[in-house]
């Protein structure tokens, strides 16, 4: 008698939400009461500790900005009661040059979202995805167009970006007084939350007016405007080199999501030239004002949307580089040309270039209130590599430990530079999870659709790691750890409750012990099976039942 099972292998995700609490009976005497009294004076001094180092982590992150937030004119030209979504009064007009919207609803649940835009629309972005989310789960609602739209940021995107953190805190003061007058009542908690350049903003503002908001969400937000155009240019220029075989790359890729383009040549095989430019899509260093290092790179499974898309980033890029860095014009003719835009490498340009205006935009690292950050791992228009470089920043500047309480990184299988997917399917949950953990002070664990960057081990049968090593080149950070079988690795991480563990092994143990598949196919060879033997004595009749 014999069965066979056919390997497919995927990592299973334990989630643990719970949390720690010192409590103990009232009146258990004198003692007892001593000893409280210990705890809350540790906890005062851990707390005090926790500022002190939020204090000196962001420290020099205010070099171009004096944190006032200057007078501003107000004009109101619509003012409403609206049914949709739901029963809410939709306020709209204009502060300075900039555009808004503030949303009131008729259940309010105390607390106040602020929509950063994308680099795309206006206080109207997110109209028909994210404002809906909010308003049913009872939020205030807030968005401008901070002053400026796409045309504006490409031919002076210094001043758009320097507008944006400004109408951005004004729109914080506006909204907050309208909600007082509204409500008879402040807003206790306010989150910033943008996508893309939203993101990018959202993480800035947390880092230089973290006074200002009790936490954030960063969707697919980058580090860097300066560096973003680079990358750009460099996809640009090596995507022309490989651009003749990318249906050939893209069929392979499909055909095997792990396929390694240097140890498994395609037929024809790729010149030495087409190589090394696969090779540089797919990495690429960056580098912040503050010389901290991370690589950029287009994920594995991105490539069927190459050609579509990179064309209009490098129209991007030379509409707005005559502003980014204006001493550049390689042939001196007075304009810049693509072919000019697509050769342009920021660190190679001259340092006061790089630290005008622009680049002092840089993330750094020092954030100081709880932020979630969300990105697709498909994602080549801001590369994933940005939100897990980004983690490596706040570790490296606040420490791990700090790190650990105010930032939490969840990549999104599948997932590009999608915003409906990363607003519907990922935000509604992010939104609960970042305002529980404010309000407890507990980060939150995994999320729905939760993936590898929070993992730091692996565990499963020696065999099966073995299988899966194509999966491991690409994580290389995650630890290998040996077990007796699949489905008891599965059993073990679920039992453990530890969002830092997975363990390969089949759906069927994911179904059983109530596992979320992360990644499904990993093994080398979908050719590959497992056999399974039951031997039985000589002379035994086996008799069915």
């Amino acid at each position: 008698m014999k069965a066979y099972e056919k390997f497919a292998a995927g990592l299973v995700l334990a989630t643990s939400l719970a949390g720690q609490a010192l409590a103990g009976p009232e009146g258990m005497g004198r003692g007892r009461r001593r000893t409280n009294n210990l705890w809350r004076l540790l906890a005062l001094v851990c707390v005090a500790s926790l500022i002190a180092l939020q204090q000196n982590a962001r420290a020099d992150v205010n070099d171009n900005d004096d944190g006032e937030v200057p007078a501003f004119s107000l004009v109101i030209d619509a003012d409403q009661q609206r049914n949709a979504p739901v029963g809410h009064r939709f306020i709209h007009g204009s502060f300075d040059d900039a555009t808004f919207q503030v949303a009131l609803p008729a259940t309010w649940n105390g607390k106040l979202i602020i929509m950063a835009k994308p680099i795309t629309g206006n206080e109207f972005a997110f109209e028909n995805t994210l404002k809906p989310i909010i308003l049913r789960k009872n939020y205030a609602y807030a968005q401008s167009d901070e002053g400026w739209l796409r045309d504006t940021i490409a031919f002076s995107p210094e001043d758009s970006f320097l507008e944006s953190r400004l109408r951005l805190r004004q729109l914080r003061v506006l909204s907050h007084q309208m909600i007082i007058d509204h409500y008879g009542a402040a807003a206790s908690r306010t989150y910033l939350v943008g996508f893309s350049n939203g993101g990018f903003h959202t993480k800035g503002l947390l880092e230089h007016f973290p006074e200002l908001f009790d936490g954030g969400i960063a969707l697919a937000g980058y580090n860097s405007f300066f560096e973003i155009l680079g990358w750009w240019t460099h996809m640009s220029r090596n995507l022309e080199i490989i651009a003749p075989r990318m249906a050939d790359i893209i069929a392979k890729r499909r055909a095997f999501l792990t396929w390694d383009h240097i140890t498994e040549p395609l037929s024809p095989p790729l010149t030495e030239m087409e190589i090394a430019a696969l090779t540089a899509l797919y990495t690429q260093s960056a580098e912040l004002k503050n010389q901290f290092e991370f690589e950029m790179g287009a994920p594995r499974g991105s490539e069927g949307n190459w050609l579509t898309v990179l064309p209009l980033l490098l129209a991007h890029v030379t509409r707005a580089l005559p502003s980014v860095d204006p001493t550049y014009d390689p042939d001196g003719d007075g304009t810049l040309s693509e072919a000019e835009a697509q050769a342009w490498t920021p660190t190679e340009r001259p340092k006061p270039v790089q630290m005008r205006t622009l680049r002092k935009q840089d993330v750094s690292g020092g954030i100081g209130r709880p932020l979630l950050i969300g990105h697709g791992t498909l994602d080549f228009v801001v590369s994933t590599s940005e939100s897990v470089g980004y983690k490596e920043l706040v570790e490296k500047r606040m420490g791990p430990d700090l790190a650990a309480q105010l930032l939490r990184v969840y990549l999104l299988p599948g997932v590009g530079h999608n915003p409906i997917v990363l607003q519907t399917a990922f935000l509604n949950a992010a939104i609960d999870a970042v305002d529980a953990w404010v309000e407890t002070g507990t980060p939150p664990g995994a999320l729905p659709g939760a993936t590898l960057e929070h993992i730091n081990a692996v565990e499963s049968h020696p065999v099966a790691l073995a299988q899966c090593e194509k999966f491991f080149r690409a994580y290389p950070r995650l630890k290998r750890i040996a077990a007796e079988d699949t489905a008891g690795s599965v059993r073990k991480v679920m039992q453990a409750g530890d969002p830092t563990r997975a363990a390969i092994g089949s759906h069927r143990a994911a179904e059983i012990y109530g596992g979320n598949i992360l990644l499904a196919h990993l093994e080398d060879d979908s050719e590959n099976y497992t056999r399974f033997l039951l031997p039985i004595s000589i002379g035994t009749r086996s008799t069915p039942d």
